[in-house]
């Protein structure tokens, strides 16, 4: 079977430098578990250069996974994440991210996830308002059961 998903992200920016946003998405994992996941988050981008800005995010992660003959879980993480963009021309940037993950998995074992996520990728500016990014993410968060994924996406700016 094939591996695919979906994910909804917003951001609401206010007082210059502060977000509030959130995630909401499905992941199918080889057509043997299912993961329905949110992320809550906010953070604060500060300024470092002209073309480079650091952000720094908390995010709470849930959700649930299903798959077939086993019981339904409900797992649970905190994230603490820090990242670099820099503009290298007039539309095109290159980002890295790193996070800190901890929480319940809610497995049978009652094992709990203490592991690094990390992502790296660049994002094109059509417009002010329209863009596209590509990002790798390497890492298990636990909540979203993704790991090694490509992803590809779109922005519009209101």
């Amino acid at each position: 079977g094939k591996e695919n998903g979906f994910e909804f992200a917003g951001a609401w920016a206010f007082n210059d430098n502060w977000y509030v946003g959130g995630i909401a998405g499905e992941y199918d994992q080889r057509n043997a578990r299912e993961w329905t996941y949110f992320d809550i988050n906010g953070g604060y981008v500060k300024s470092l250069s002209p073309k480079t800005d650091l952000t720094l995010e908390g995010g709470f992660w849930f959700g649930e996974n299903t798959q077939s003959g086993t019981p339904k879980r409900k797992p649970t993480v905190l994230e603490a994440k820090a990242g670099v963009s820099t503009m290298v021309a007039d539309n095109l940037s290159i980002f890295g991210t790193l996070s800190l993950i901890g929480g319940d998995t809610d497995a049978p074992t009652n094992e709990d996830i203490s592991n690094l996520v990390y992502s790296l990728g660049g994002a094109y500016s059509f417009s002010d308002r329209i863009s596209l990014n590509v990002k790798l993410v390497n890492g298990i968060n636990g909540v979203n059961g993704q790991d090694e994924v490509l992803r590809i996406g779109g922005r519009w700016t209101f």
